[in-house]
């Protein structure tokens, strides 16, 4: 027998409509991560792109939520509604993940191995996150979501008030527009300079939100959500 939802009257129809689904798209996203990670390492991705991966490869095993298991999750509001804070525990605080999963090259993947309605949802939920490339863009192309044809251009979005948590694998760094350019730039810089260095949007000032997923009878279902303080970002 389990309990009636404990659900924060201070939601919105729309926000539950939103959070509803999160706990089974996400274990629905683990379960298709590990099949990407299996062609991976049978050699099934196209030969150009294989290679490219692995420099980006996330160094946590994915993993759905079990039958009878409560999943507990902070997010953060952002203008796509309610996301995941980037410092959720096991798979679903790993940076690669999220970059992998907002990869335009893996796109197809994803599309087909989730269905494009839970795609959608996740990459709607799921903080972007970029692969920070070293190698020049094409000639006309941009960044996705950043609308910048060189790294070297994202501080001037800093400075505007977009904010970010750059990683790479030995550091993590907040980016905000309260540092200097030249310190901006010497940090973009040295992320490019390390392999496989990514960055994710964040969101400061925003409401935070504690939700428990409970795995029950075959189904996954929002237990509780509960609004908590104002955030203030990574530090």
């Amino acid at each position: 027998m389990t309990t009636a939802p404990r659900i924060d009257p201070a939601l919105s129809r729309a926000e539950l409509k939103q959070l509803q689904p999160l706990g089974h798209h996400l274990s629905l996203w683990a379960e298709a991560s590990q099949r990407l990670l299996d062609r991976l390492d049978a050699g099934r991705l196209p030969p150009t792109l294989s290679p490219w991966l692995q420099d980006w490869r996330p160094s946590t095993i994915p993993r759905a939520m079990p039958p009878g298991d409560l999943l507990s999750l902070t997010l953060r509001e952002s203008p796509q509604g309610w996301q995941l804070a980037p410092d959720q525990a096991d798979w679903l605080g790993d940076a690669w993940w999220r970059a992998w999963l907002h990869l335009p090259a893996l796109r197809s993947f994803w599309a087909t191995a989730l269905r494009a309605n839970h795609l959608m949802a996740l990459l709607a939920q799921v903080p972007h996150t970029w692969c920070m490339d070293p190698q020049p863009l094409p000639p006309g192309s941009i960044l996705p979501q950043l609308n910048l044809a060189a790294w070297s251009d994202l501080a001037g979005q800093i400075a505007q008030g977009r904010t970010f948590c750059l990683q790479t694998r030995a550091q993590t760094q907040a980016l905000r527009a309260e540092l200097s350019q030249g310190t901006l730039q010497q940090a973009i810089a040295q992320a490019l300079s390390h392999s496989g260095s990514v960055l994710t949007e964040t969101f400061v000032g925003m409401r935070q939100l504690q939700a428990t997923y409970a795995h029950h009878e075959q189904k996954i279902s929002l237990h509780s959500a509960q609004i908590l303080a104002q955030d203030s970002g990574p530090r």
